[in-house]
């Protein structure tokens, strides 16, 4: 599903406000005085040069030719680089403006990711989102206003904020040649497409600003850049601790998995082929965790999530990808549903909807493997994750059918259906719902 995966990219909204103020000094407006006569004896001057600013533009200027030099990508066009504080880069990457489909969406995603029981009931995902940014992100690119932001409080430029500034300086070269704005091209119903570009985009910049520094940065610099690291952890901890697991999946993923596929990447062809990734890129988070299952040119399949309910309106709908399959299992305590973690390099297919019943939420979800050992592991791990996180015991599960089964907790219901390689299951307060939606066509 990764909604959340999507409402976590890192895409900054700049917005400039003019306000205009004008002043008054008595009911009727004073008359207005004539412009001073112009000497013609007056030479313009020449504003005093900022020492400070000329440095800083000389730095960014090396690090951008070092960049390209690194990643063999031609500077098309002058990277506008800004140093801000880190306060006003928190403002940056918060700000936004959302329509009513766009709030509609969140708040149905905030219902799906409480009864996949990744969030609280009662949670706040936009402010969780935004306080996980705030306290974690040092860097971005606007690809809407070609700007690469980096978080400095001084200048010149620690060994830190060089290192960011090489980063986020990659991303503004990956935009001028492939196009990042492609991403928000990407239909929100296919939330892991989405996760795997950014993957790709993210997990290049890593893999180039650990090589700059390698190459750049003296042994005292690189130690004083781990130590800036290691100076803000405790801020980021004290946030995370308040921030459930997926969504902290979700925001790492494409750094760490991305730094993983982009090295398989540049391994079997070097970074010939992460321009290939760019300018065609993995359209699963499958491929993101097995880069030779994009190689080979892995075949996905159209999934069904479920039958939808007679009377119910769609909410939300969304791919259920692998990256989904593995953060649902994992989240689990249950050894016999950490098992079913194992199964994601059998992925083939997945798929998720929501529907509104009467005012509750109903979901169904689906996922297609590639042998049926593989659907048949996963489909106990599901049963297993529910009693895990519904706090079921297991003789609670009750037959339904030859190839479904029900459980009933306290909150909702969950109706599990296998056949052959297919897994699916529903969601629902009332366990006849779930086990219709669920069914086999």
């Amino acid at each position: 599903m990764n909604g959340a995966g999507s409402l976590a990219r890192r895409v900054g909204v700049a917005a400039v406000v003019l306000l205009a103020l004008p002043a008054c000094t008595s009911d009727a407006p004073a008359e207005p005085e004539p412009p001073p006569a112009e000497d013609p004896t007056d030479e313009p001057t020449e504003p005093e040069p900022d020492p400070e600013a000329e440095a800083l533009e000389e730095t960014i200027d090396e690090i951008t030719g070092q960049v390209a030099a690194l990643r063999d990508l031609e500077v098309l066009e002058e990277v506008t680089t800004e140093i801000v504080e880190p306060d006003e880069l928190a403002e940056i990457v918060t700000e936004r403006d959302r329509d009513a489909e766009a709030v509609e969406r969140l708040a149905a995603s905030t219902r799906v990711l409480a009864a996949l029981r990744h969030v609280p009931v009662d949670a706040d995902l936009e402010g969780i989102i935004d306080d996980l940014q705030s306290a974690s992100v040092i860097g971005l690119y606007d690809p809407t206003e070609d700007v690469a932001y980096v978080s400095s409080a001084e200048l010149p430029l620690s060994p830190g904020a060089a290192t960011t500034a090489a980063h986020e300086i990659l991303h503004a070269l990956q935009d001028q040649h492939f196009d990042l704005s492609r991403l928000d091209d990407i239909p929100l119903e296919d939330g892991d497409a989405a996760l795997a570009f950014l993957s790709v985009v993210e997990g290049d910049a890593v893999i180039l600003e650990e090589e700059w520094a390698a190459t750049h940065q003296d042994e005292e610099e690189r130690r004083e850049a781990e130590q800036e690291q290691l100076d803000g952890a405790a801020e980021q901890l004290a946030v995370l601790d308040d921030v459930p697991a997926y969504i902290v999946e979700s925001f790492v993923f494409p750094y760490v998995a991305g730094e993983r596929f982009v090295a398989s990447l540049i391994e079997e062809g070097g970074y010939e082929l992460v321009d290939d990734a760019l300018a065609d890129p993995p359209t699963t988070t499958l491929e993101i965790l097995d880069p030779q299952a994009y190689l080979d040119g892995v075949e996905v399949a159209e999934v069904e999530a479920g039958l939808p309910p007679a009377d119910g309106e769609e909410v939300f709908a969304s791919s259920f990808g692998a990256f989904d399959l593995l953060a649902l299992f994992g989240a689990a305590e249950d050894p016999e549903a950490q098992a079913g973690s194992a199964t994601w390099p059998a992925w083939r297919g997945g798929a998720l909807r929501a529907w509104e019943v009467d005012e509750t939420l109903v979901v169904g979800a689906a996922w297609r493997f590639a042998d049926e050992e593989s659907a048949t592991t996963a489909c106990d791990a599901v049963a297993a994750w529910y009693r895990d996180v519904a706090n079921l015991e297991a003789e609670a599960e009750a037959e339904a059918g030859d190839d479904a089964r029900v459980l009933q907790a306290e909150r909702d219901a969950i109706a599990i259906g296998c056949e052959g390689p297919d897994v699916r299951f529903a969601l629902a307060e009332e366990a006849a719902l779930a086990e219709a939606v669920s069914a086999v066509d």
